[in-house]
């Protein structure tokens, strides 16, 4: 009885290890949208290139006054199969104007973004927030 009880123990450690793995695997494939994410928060690519994704129409500083951006950006979750999937995020985001004022800012938002790998890069193609 000992005997069994010890071999489905590690049974079980060895499953919950290969799902901890599964998940950090799942997780830092993302890397590479939240890097662009925060580039796109920051407006540090040319606004030209981006117009037509959700990331610029939803976070990208339009407001003239806007020099700098003080953000915290936080992925929660993660769920892919590698090609389709969603990250859930939390974020923290004031823009400042060239006297350190802030111009607009959020605090604790959860956003949920739909995300499609193609061509190998991983694209945020719609974005989910309450409002």
């Amino acid at each position: 009885m000992l005997k069994h009880s010890l071999n489905f123990k590690k049974t079980v450690l060895l499953f919950i290890l290969l799902l901890l793995l599964l998940y950090a695997v799942l997780f830092l494939n993302t890397n590479s949208v939240m890097r662009y994410a925060k580039s796109v928060f920051r407006g540090e690519i040319s606004s030209e290139e981006i117009t037509d994704t959700p990331l610029y129409t939803r976070y990208y500083p339009k407001d003239p006054e806007t020099v700098k951006v003080d953000l915290s950006l936080k992925r929660i979750f993660v769920a892919h199969n590698f090609k389709d999937g969603y990250i859930w995020v939390k974020y923290d985001e004031d823009q400042l104007d060239s006297y350190g004022n802030i111009v607009s800012g959020s605090r604790d938002i959860i956003s949920r973004w739909k995300i499609h790998k193609e061509n190998g890069e991983w694209k945020v193609v719609d974005i989910k927030e309450h409002p």
